[in-house]
């Protein structure tokens, strides 16, 4: 696979090869190739991490043939804070069923309302998002954000229509 060129020079458009031919990869090209992802998912180095979170978004949570093995791939253990909130972020097209364990686990903690709130803004307003309106209503009133954040009101109106 093309890490070692991703590593020295990394842009979506190495990725999106890797994303195209995931479905022709064996096992243990699998399992290397989801290594590296969360690896870079992990990274303080946003330079890394960017690309991956959209070719996440692409080629696997939009895809509904790979969109559940993936998230069991990425939560399949406990991850670094990092991950979870670029995830979270990056989850609009994951079924919300797969996303609703993760939100009723991390509510509990203030730091992840900010976070619960982006994925389900971008979960309503993606082209593929995926929401249960009643649901994420119910949850958003139960998160504490600042007053400033942005597209409140818009998320609001749009999971009560």
């Amino acid at each position: 696979m093309s890490f070692e060129l991703y590593d020295g020079m990394p842009t979506y458009s190495i990725l999106h090869h890797i994303g195209l031919s995931f479905h022709d990869f064996n096992g243990e090209e699998k399992d290397y190739m989801w290594e590296k992802y969360l690896s870079y998912l992990s990274s303080e180095d946003n330079s890394l991490s960017k690309p991956v979170e959209y070719s996440l978004w692409c080629h696997f949570f939009e895809d509904q043939e790979l969109v559940e093995d993936s998230w069991e791939r990425i939560f399949n253990q406990p991850r670094k804070d990092r991950l979870i909130q670029r995830i979270l972020i990056a989850s609009g097209p994951v079924p919300y069923t797969l996303k609703n364990p993760l939100y009723s686990r991390l509510i509990k903690d203030l730091k992840w309302h900010y976070y619960i709130y982006r994925s389900l803004l971008h979960s309503a307003f993606d082209y593929f998002g995926n929401i249960e309106k009643e649901k994420a209503l119910e949850l958003l009133e139960q998160l504490k954000l600042s007053e400033d954040v942005k597209n409140l009101e818009l998320l609001k109106e749009k999971l009560k229509q």
